[in-house]
This record gives C-alpha cells, sequence and structure tokens, in this order.
C-alpha cells in the first residue's frame, strides 16, 4: 500500500487490523514506509519490521 493512490485505505485498513486483535503483524517491503509506521504506532506490541531473509515461527498459544 504506497503512493498517493494508498493513502486514504491506510487508517480503515489499521483500525480492521486493530479490531481483529492479532499477535503478529508483520508486513511486507510493498506495505511501504506511511503504513508500516501507522501499524507499527497502533499496533506496537503485535508489529515485527521485516526484510529479505526474515522468518516468524508461529507456534500455538
Amino acid at each position: 500500500m504506497t503512493g498517493p493512490a494508498f493513502e486514504p485505505v491506510i487508517p480503515p485498513t489499521v483500525r480492521a487490523l486493530r479490531d481483529l486483535a492479532p499477535r503478529l503483524v508483520a508486513p511486507g517491503h510493498c506495505t511501504g514506509w506511511r503504513a508500516q509506521h501507522a501499524l507499527a504506532a497502533a499496533m506496537p506490541d503485535a508489529w515485527a519490521a521485516g526484510s529479505s531473509g526474515t522468518t516468524h515461527r508461529l507456534v500455538p498459544a
């Protein structure tokens, strides 16, 4: 979600994700820096930075 066409989509997307209360939010590079910053601010405990080669091991709670 990057570029001016996607800017209006960021706030409702962040709200929808926050309402789902995920334990992990790991956006990819195509998410764009504005959306990544919005996600990190809204869900600091769930947000995880990702880059090439990043892996996340998911285990049952």
